[in-house]
């Protein structure tokens, strides 16, 4: 196909979950070409998680993806920075830090002068005259040549910046210019190669990538603007992000969602139900059993190859010497176990010789017994012999021990005894890591799967570029775990729901740099009708305190995080905002409302009663007086208390008198405890008051008397 064309494209769209993002770039694809290269791509996205698809009128199929390291490409425009250009501006940058430094010394010099203390005087002695004016300005001076450093040192501070990035330019011009050079690790890129096959190119057509990266986060925040006389209120729907990703998201749409990006879930299997005499289950195989024979493919190849001498291997190797050409990270399990078995006789073994324009491969020997084990396989606890197996290399790397008979004949018996189902890993079907061993390699013919790092490295040899990979992936680790251990802002709460999750749309287009910082968003606004009212509890507190409610105007539920209330033009306070369900109300304290003034006033009378002054009642009598001194009517809710008796408690009663007017019981279902409540709900116009009364009897039986406590009320 040739080298691929390279592809402009931009972020698009951005998920982001509780942790991680997904983004989604596009690109116009080109009317030629069915190899195209698209980056370049931040260095700590998952290459498993790219994803390709191709929209338009009868667009092309993406057939082959596949995830490739880079550098930057040498850029003509930038030409080679000349030898004196470097000189000249390593000592303009030598000459400014000489000059900082300077300063700092002149700037400790100056700071040392000081207004000399007076001297002691003799007890009886008049005291010397002290010179304020030349205190004065000594003080003046030191201070005058003190700002005057420090002007001069903000500026050669500038300066020096800018001569410091242009060195950096300069150095970096100065490495692009060979083919073979010395890259930083910041530099360093992933790409994705995508091929397209078919479709009409005459139509425009677009491609987009997808990928997810680890390094984003977001918590939720609410501002909420309500009108002066608290009719109608604008929710504004905001996020904090944070994000480490390597690339600034600019105009991009976002998402955000309270989701885990990855998970695992088993889907359901359907079983069919037919009628009929039950059939025997067929069991189930990953796919068909690997060829055998792939020597075969390599007749030409060893026919024209000049013969070679045969290497013979070592008799004294044991199974357990063999090599695992698997790296760790993509070994399926940690408890892999190998079993020890009698080593296989030794035998010659023949390397087929390189024809003339074939490369000579670097030959060494392998032991008898770890070819022996590289050919067998272990599925179902029933050993298998791949040897020459298309799959074989693959099985190997996973499997689970490696003893075995010497010969094929065991393992004939054993295949006649018990025939198992050969299963798949789920690594086996990365056929983007898969790689087919060349005809002078050992297991040729054999697919074998490649490591992450095998993959970077030989990317990186392609392009003749030497550079700290390690580093380079260490520092994306790092950064990652910065951003996701950075801490939430104040009052701020990670988005976790109590039920289902959910996701967030911005209704705009938004900017979120990639500096690892909390940025606040702005998603969405949406309008609703307020309800202000005002409760007030006299018998504990003469004010009185305002709240607003309002519907949730989300078909989502509004998530646990701070919200900013603003009543007309002016900021009143920031209060934490409890998760509220979709079609719930959101209710918010504002503050004492200083225009409504309560006062309470309670009068007692103590009295004998019933036969022959045998009980003792208690009569309350309170009278409340609410006045509204704001320009609307008001709503008002006073609440008031009675006392309650114990459960068994049949000696003291409590009896409801008049009240005017009339209230009802109010017992908060949040706090079960409290019992005895009473409130009034009244509307009092703008400038005018209401008068609420209410009596109350406490009857106790004259056996007993009251100990301690206050027989009135306050």
């Amino acid at each position: 196909m040739g080298a691929p064309i390279h592809l402009e494209s931009r972020i698009d769209a951005v998920t982001v979950f509780r942790a991680g993002a997904v983004i989604t770039r596009v690109a116009d694809v080109p009317r030629e070409g069915e190899l195209f290269k698209l980056g370049p791509l931040p260095l700590g996205l998952d290459d498993g998680s790219v994803r390709v698809s191709v929209t338009g009128d009868d667009a092309p199929t993406a057939t082959e993806v596949r995830v490739t390291l880079e550098v930057p490409d040498f850029d003509p425009s930038r030409p080679p920075a000349r030898p004196e250009d470097v000189e000249t501006a390593e000592q303009r940058v030598a000459k400014l830090r000489d000059q900082l430094q300077q300063l700092t010394r002149e700037a400790q010099r100056i700071e040392t002068l000081g207004v000399v203390t007076r001297p002691t005087v003799k007890a009886g002695r008049e005291p010397p005259a002290s010179p304020a004016e030349a205190r004065m300005a000594l003080l003046s001076l030191r201070e005058k040549r003190l700002t005057a450093i420090d002007d001069r040192r903000d500026r050669i501070q500038r300066e020096l910046r800018d001569a410091e990035r242009k060195l950096a330019d300069l150095w970096d011009r100065e490495r692009s210019a060979t083919n073979a050079r010395r890259a930083e690790p910041h530099e360093l890129r992933k790409a994705a190669v995508i091929a397209l096959r078919g479709g009409s190119r005459e139509r425009a057509s677009r491609v987009a990538v997808s990928y997810r990266i680890d390094a984003a986060r977001w918590a939720p925040s609410y501002t909420l603007r309500l009108d002066r006389e608290l009719r109608e209120g604008t929710l504004e729907v905001r996020a904090a992000v944070c994000q480490r990703t390597g690339e600034d998201w600019d105009g991009v749409r976002l998402m955000l969602s309270t989701a885990e990006p990855t998970g695992w879930a088993e889907l359901p299997e359907l079983p069919s139900i037919r009628i009929g005499r039950r059939q025997p289950v067929t069991p189930k195989r990953g796919w068909r059993p690997p060829p055998q024979d792939t020597d075969a493919l390599f007749t030409d190849y060893d026919r024209a190859a000049p013969p070679e001498p045969p290497v013979i291997a070592p008799t004294s190797t044991s199974v357990l010497e063999t090599i695992d050409e698997t790296p760790a990270e993509d070994q399926p399990s940690p408890k892999r176990k190998r079993a020890a078995g009698p080593p296989p006789a030794a035998a010659p073994v023949a390397r087929a010789p390189m024809p003339a324009s074939a490369p000579a491969p670097q030959m060494a020997p392998q032991p008898a017994a770890e070819l022996a084990a590289r050919s067998m396989t272990r599925a179902g606890g029933v050993m298998l012999e791949a040897k020459g197996g298309l799959f074989g290399a693959v099985l190997d790397a996973f499997a689970e021990g490696g003893g075995g008979p010497a010969g094929g004949a065991g393992v004939a018996d054993a295949l006649e005894e018990e025939e198992a189902p050969l299963e798949a890993s789920d690594e086996l079907l990365d056929y983007g890591r898969l790689r087919l061993l060349a005809p002078h390699e050992g297991g040729r013919g054999r697919l074998v799967l490649q490591s992450r790092r095998e993959l970077y490295v030989h990317a990186i040899e392609t392009q003749q570029i030497e550079i700290d990979l390690s580093g380079a992936l260490a520092g994306v680790d790092k950064a990652t775990s910065r951003c996701l251990a950075r801490p939430l802002p104040g009052a701020h709460v990670a988005p976790t729901p109590s039920g289902y999750d959910y996701a967030y749309r911005a209704s705009g287009r938004v900017n979120a740099p990639a500096d690892g910082v909390f940025h606040n968003l702005s998603l969405s606004e949406h309008t609703s009708s307020a309800r202000a009212r005002f409760v007030v509890v006299p018998r504990e507190s003469r004010e009185a305190f305002r709240f607003v409610e309002l519907d949730n105007p989300l078909d989502a539920p509004l998530l646990d995080g701070p919200i900013d209330v603003y009543v007309g033009e002016d900021f009143l306070l920031t209060s934490p905002l409890r998760e509220v369900g979709p079609g719930g109300i959101v209710r918010l304290g504002l503050g004492v409302e200083q225009r409504l003034k309560v006062s309470r006033n309670a009068r007692f009378e103590e009295r004998s009663a019933g036969l022959m002054g045998g009980r003792l009642e208690l009569e309350h009598e309170v009278e409340i007086e609410v006045s509204n001194q704001l320009q609307r009517t008001a709503s008002v809710e006073v609440r008031e208390r009675l006392p309650i008796t114990g459960e068994d408690d049949d000696d003291v009663t409590v009896v409801d008198g008049e009240v005017s007017p009339a209230w009802e019981v109010w017992e908060p279902k949040d706090q079960p405890a409290l019992k005895g409540g009473r409130r009034w709900r009244l509307d009092i116009p703008a400038g005018e008051q209401a008068k609420l009364r209410s009596r109350y009897t406490v009857k106790i039986a004259s056996k007993h008397e009251l100990v301690g406590g206050n027989r009135r009320e306050p």
